[in-house]
C-alpha cells in the first residue's frame, strides 16, 4: 500500500512548482487558472541520514530510501463543492489522499494572477477550508441517508453537527475509538494537513509589510502544522542540483519528513552488501505484516524475525559484533516493529 499526499490550494499559488521540487518532475506550471486539470502523481524521496551511516559500515552497493506519493491537484475556488471550476472532480481527487499539503500564497506580485484579485492569505485559507467543510457536509448527509447501523449513526450525527457549525473535523473532539471510525469515512477535513506558506524571497525582514502579514498568518495557524518556504527559491535550487544524486534540499526534506510523521509512519531497514533499503510501515505494524512489504512469500512462510535496533547495530559497527554482544533478538509474528529496526526475516516456503 502506498501513502499519498495531495497538494491543494487556490490556482496559481505555487502548487505545481512545489510538486516539481518535491518529486524532481517537470509538470506544467503556468500563470493561469486550471493549468492542472488531471492530477500529476510523483514520488518524493525521504532522505534518511541513518542509511548513510549504515552504508559507511556495510559498504553496500546500493541505497534505497523510502518514498511518499504526492498528488498535484488542480486549484480549488469558491463554490467548488457545488461543482464550479470542475470542483467536484477536484474534490474527489483529494479524497484519494491520506494527507494534505495546503499551499497558501503569502506575498503580492504583479506578475502572479490571483483568482480573487488581491492576495489575502487568511481569507484564502478560510475559503478553501469552507469548500472542504461543505463538501464533507454533503457527503455526511449521504452517509446519514444510507446508514444502517446505530453505532455509525451516532458518529455521523456528531460529524454533521461539527461540520454544520463550520468546524474542521480534525480539530473537533472525538474519542480514540471514534477517530478510527471517522477515518474510515474519508472526510476531507479529517485528513492530517500541513499548511505551506509560500513567501517572497525578502531580505529586509524588519521593515517589510509582507513579513508582518506573514506573521499574522502564522499566528492564525498557531494550532496547526505549517512550514514557511519560498517555493520558487527551493525549486531553482533543486534544478541547479538535479544531476547530483547525493544532494538533498533541507527545506523540502523537512516537508517530506513532517508528512511522513503526520501519517504515523515509521521505517525498518534490511541491510546487506548488495543493498540497504528502508521500508515504510504504519506505526502499529507487526513483524508478520512487515514481512509482506518485502514479498508475500516471506509472509506466507514466516518463521521468525532476527531484529537488532539501529542504535545497537551502529554501536557494534555491524551485524557480526551485534551478534557477538547478544544484541540480536528473535521475534515472532506479533512483534510490533520499532522505528529503525534492522530486520532479517527467516522463512520457509
Amino acid at each position: 500500500m502506498g501513502f499519498k499526499c495531495g497538494i491543494i490550494g487556490f490556482p496559481n499559488v505555487g502548487k505545481s512548482t512545489l510538486f516539481n521540487s518535491l518529486t524532481s518532475m517537470n509538470v506544467n506550471s503556468k500563470n493561469f487558472p486550471f493549468c492542472t486539470i488531471e492530477p500529476n502523481i510523483g514520488k518524493a524521496i525521504l532522505f534518511d541520514e541513518r542509511i548513510e551511516l549504515l552504508q559507511s559500515i556495510v559498504k553496500s552497493k546500493k541505497n534505497t530510501y523510502s518514498t511518499i506519493d504526492f498528488f498535484d491537484i488542480a486549484g480549488l475556488i469558491k463554490n467548488s463543492y457545488k461543482g464550479e471550476g470542475l470542483g467536484n472532480k477536484f474534490l474527489s481527487q483529494i479524497r484519494l489522499s491520506n494527507a494534505l499539503l495546503h499551499v497558501v500564497l503569502c506575498f503580492q506580485n504583479k506578475d502572479i494572477f490571483h483568482i480573487n484579485g488581491n492576495i489575502s492569505p487568511i481569507n484564502d485559507i478560510d475559503t478553501i477550508n469552507t469548500e472542504l467543510i461543505l463538501s464533507d457536509l454533503l457527503l455526511c448527509e449521504k452517509y446519514i441517508k444510507n446508514q444502517d447501523e446505530k453505532k455509525e449513526s451516532c458518529i455521523l450525527e456528531k460529524c454533521f453537527k461539527y461540520l454544520n457549525e463550520g468546524n474542521l473535523l480534525r480539530k473537533s473532539h472525538f474519542s480514540e475509538v471514534e477517530k478510527k471510525e471517522v477515518q474510515k469515512l474519508n472526510f476531507l477535513t479529517f485528513k492530517p494537513t500541513i499548511y505551506i506558506l509560500n513567501k517572497n524571497e525578502n531580505k529586509n525582514r524588519l521593515h517589510n509589510t509582507e513579513c508582518k502579514k506573514l506573521e499574522k498568518v502564522k499566528s492564525y495557524l498557531k494550532s496547526e502544522k505549517f512550514i514557511t518556504i519560498c517555493i520558487k527559491k527551493e525549486f531553482l535550487d533543486c534544478r541547479k542540483n538535479l544531476n547530483n544524486q547525493y544532494y538533498k534540499n533541507k527545506k523540502l526534506n523537512q516537508i517530506i519528513y513532517l508528512t511522513y510523521k503526520m501519517l504515523n509512519l515509521k521505517t525498518f531497514f534490511t541491510v546487506g552488501e548488495k543493498e540497504i533499503k528502508s521500508w515504510t510501515i504504519k506505526k502499529d505494524c507487526n513483524a508478520f505484516q512487515a514481512a509482506k512489504k518485502i514479498h508475500s512469500d516471506i509472509q506466507r512462510g514466516f518463521i521468525r524475525a532476527e531484529v537488532v535496533s539501529y542504535k545497537d547495530y551502529v554501536n557494534c559497527k555491524g551485524i557480526k559484533n551485534a551478534r557477538n554482544f547478544g544484541k540480536i533478538r528473535l521475534e515472532g509474528k506479533n512483534y510490533i516493529i520499532k522505528d529503525g529496526d534492522i530486520i532479517k526475516f527467516l522463512f520457509k516456503i
